[in-house]
């Protein structure tokens, strides 16, 4: 089931501790069924805590402009890739009524930096592979 993300105590804290102007509470994030492993509420946490400052990175770092964080839907989940534990996220702005959110990945082929997806790598606790969607 979908649900807000962190509490306004820990989005308050994730910002002073990351020194961001924003606060990142208002987007919705979404488990994805079919995980590989149970994911420790600490982990997602940490995700949550830190996915904004590594996407608007990436996004500036490549001449992108992002929609405001907040509109954000973020679906997650744990998988095992060659023995290795990682949490896949995927960011979409715009959300087709209908959809369950929870059975799959929302999969769009354009729509810029709108969309996009990220790997968390569990044991080493950074980011890789931020992938922004094209164009039509």
């Amino acid at each position: 089931m979908a649900h807000p993300s962190t509490s306004p105590i820990r989005c308050v804290l994730a910002s002073l501790f990351l020194f961001s102007a924003q606060l990142a509470c208002a987007q919705t994030w979404v488990p994805v069924s079919g995980g590989g492993f149970p994911l420790d509420q600490a982990i997602l946490d940490h995700i949550q805590a830190t996915l904004e400052l590594t996407i608007t990175t990436a996004a500036s770092s490549k001449g992108r402009h992002l929609p405001e964080w907040k509109n954000f839907t973020l679906q997650y989940r744990p998988e095992l890739f060659s023995g290795h534990r990682i949490v896949r996220v995927q960011g979409s702005c715009k959300v087709s009524p209908g959809v369950d959110l929870r059975e799959e990945f929302y999969e769009v082929m354009d729509g810029g930096e709108c969309f996009f997806w990220v790997t968390y790598d569990v044991e080493n606790g950074r980011f890789s592979n931020v992938l922004f969607h094209g164009y039509a």
